[in-house]
């Protein structure tokens, strides 16, 4: 939230910490008693709480319409993650109509204030041309400015950029930096991907054990490729 100033959000036991402890429990009719009083003051994080609980069918009924409506209620206080979520359902579609410009509109709102997950989702338009022009190079630094922020997915699509030298030059040791950032937090296509670099050589050195181990991560993930990449090693 930075930028905002929300009643909801202040004092050691506020409401907000009582309503995300709630969320987490799974307790989504106490979260509604607690926010649905502020969200219609206005407060923003508090409208954000109820668009998550009406996107998700969480102790309310699942309707987006209305998860929209508060979600912009939030957004136009400067809720990057209420622009975000605005921009994932225009991405997505669904129960509303897909809008590739607008989804790009509202990533790029949330993006500017260093929200990473929207900077990694813009960075994507860039790179498929949906929504904006591609533009492989726009791609790139959205992807690196949320993978320096530790977004795993971000990590994995900037690792993929330098592993084929897509708007950068080819560079299999930055590849390989990326893919393990992400596969230390478990991401399995990037573990797969660093146990192809170890298995190649491209990037670290060739380390057959190593191979094994990211590959042995990602195939208890259930990553097929790994299952089979591992299988070969033997």
């Amino acid at each position: 939230m930075s930028v905002l100033t929300s009643i909801f959000s202040r004092g050691p036991f506020s409401t907000a910490r009582k309503a995300a402890a709630a969320y987490r429990r799974g307790l989504y009719h106490k979260v509604f008693e607690l926010v649905q009083p502020l969200a219609e003051g206005g407060d923003p994080l508090a409208c954000r709480y109820m668009g998550l609980l009406y996107q998700h069918g969480q102790g309310v009924p699942h309707d987006l319409k209305e998860a929209s409506r508060w979600f912009h209620l939030a957004a136009i206080q400067g809720d990057a993650e209420a622009e975000y979520r605005i921009g994932a359902m225009y991405d997505e579609g669904g129960e509303l109509e897909t809008d590739l410009v607008q989804a790009a509109h509202w990533y790029r709102k949330a993006a500017d204030r260093h929200y990473a997950p929207a900077q990694n989702s813009l960075g994507d338009m860039y790179f498929q041309g949906q929504g904006v022009p591609r533009n492989d190079a726009e791609a790139v630094q959205w992807f690196a400015r949320a993978a320096e922020q530790g977004h795993a997915p971000a990590q994995v699509n900037l690792a993929h950029m330098y592993d084929v030298g897509l708007a950068v030059h080819r560079d299999p040791a930055q590849a390989a930096r990326w893919y393990r950032a992400a596969a230390r937090q478990g991401d399995a296509v990037a573990q797969f991907n660093l146990g192809n670099l170890y298995a190649t050589g491209q990037g670290p050195e060739a380390n057959a054990a190593q191979a094994r181990v990211w590959y042995r991560k990602a195939a208890r993930q259930g990553h097929e490729a790994a299952r089979d990449a591992l299988a070969k090693l033997r």
